[in-house]
């Protein structure tokens, strides 16, 4: 990470990217606010939280400068082979043909399997999960979900749109096809007849899926039921962790607890603090939290002028509802930014090039 840091900040300073004042803005406020909180916390968290957040926006310097939509190009290729590998690894697996080529440990300890085309860390009973190169198959369908946005507000490539949506099922997320087919109707409602094909096939797919076994069919549609003696459904696996990161959020409910404090509750108590919509909130509090989506309340504003930017942000808050904007991961400054950026760009047809009044003469 300091690597990539520092060749992105020496990288940033040759190229001198110019970047609009709304995206300057948000990086100064979270800057500023992360270095206020590693005080009022003693909390060295927030200075990788200000690393990354500086190694994102010198990268989006470097965006500013380069051929248009280099990054995007890049993330979308990417995610759309791994799903296209998935989805065809997933059927080889299904009908015998692919096996476990290796095995591996990952850093939280889970036992990973290698297929060739993907890997999983799910392979229970005769049911697996795709994880693409991602370290599970939830994270495999939240940012093959992105690649999915990406696509939709950038290029509107069809055949790029049908493998991400057809590939990513074989992550078996439950967040994926909660989100889905919410796309559909938010960006297809208007054209009734296209939506309705999409629809069937996914639905279809499903099924067959569902079908082959019981693991199968509970991993898909029994995770939508309700359990009675709990009252949630049973694939919420996020509800409880939600309740145990509440309950220390309400002791400092304005600017939280701090990151590291979080941890170390959660290892005193053994609970699992991650994944559920008040992880930020009891790290940073309220203060914290509205500073840290910034960037997807810009989307929003964005949204007045073309309102798939609206669409977009409401996409990303369901998904980040399961898996939080984690400021101490890359991605998710860097893919949030640029969508901020690139969204400016191309509703207000801002250019890098600073031309002055010499070379206009």
């Amino acid at each position: 990470m300091m690597i990539i840091a520092i060749l992105s900040v020496l990288y940033a300073l040759k190229l001198r990217g110019r970047v609009p004042s709304a995206i300057k803005t948000i990086f100064i406020v979270q800057l500023v606010t992360f270095f206020i909180y590693s005080f009022i916390h003693s909390d060295n968290s927030y200075i990788t939280r200000c690393v990354v957040l500086i190694t994102a926006y010198c990268l989006i310097v470097v965006q500013a400068k380069r051929p248009k939509l280099e990054f995007v190009n890049t993330n979308i290729f990417w995610l759309t082979l791994q799903a296209a590998m998935g989805g065809i690894g997933f059927v080889l697996t299904l009908i015998g043909i692919l096996k476990p080529l290796s095995t591996f440990i990952e850093f939280d300890g889970h036992v990973g399997q290698f297929y060739g085309l993907y890997t999983t860390t799910v392979a229970l009973d005769g049911m697996f999960r795709v994880a693409g190169f991602f370290d599970e198959p939830g994270a495999f369908a939240f940012w093959g979900f992105i690649a999915l946005l990406f696509n939709k507000l950038y290029f509107d490539n069809k055949k790029v749109e049908i493998i991400l949506m057809i590939g990513l099922i074989s992550t078996l997320s439950m967040a994926y096809f909660i989100q889905l087919p919410i796309y559909i109707f938010l960006f297809y409602r208007k054209r009734f007849g296209k939506m309705i094909l999409p629809v069937i096939l996914f639905f279809i797919i499903l099924k067959g899926v569902a079908s082959l076994s019981p693991q199968f069919n509970q991993a898909i549609f029994g995770r939508f039921q309700v359990d009675k003696s709990t009252g949630k459904l049973e694939g919420d696996n996020r509800t409880e962790h939600g309740e145990f990161c509440k309950e220390i959020w309400l002791q400092s409910p304005v600017i939280g607890v701090g990151g590291n404090k979080v941890i170390k509750i959660s290892l005193q108590k053994g609970e699992f603090a991650g994944s559920n919509p008040y992880t930020f909130l009891a790290t940073d509090g309220v203060v914290g939290y509205v500073v840290l989506l910034l960037p997807l309340f810009y989307m929003f504003y964005l949204g007045r002028k073309k309102r798939k930017y609206t669409y977009v942000g409401i996409l990303l808050a369901l998904g980040l509802l399961q898996r939080p904007y984690d400021p101490t991961q890359l991605l998710y400054p860097l893919i949030f930014l640029t969508i901020c950026f690139e969204g400016y760009r191309e509703i207000y047809r801002f250019s890098s090039v600073r031309i002055s009044k010499i070379e206009m003469a």
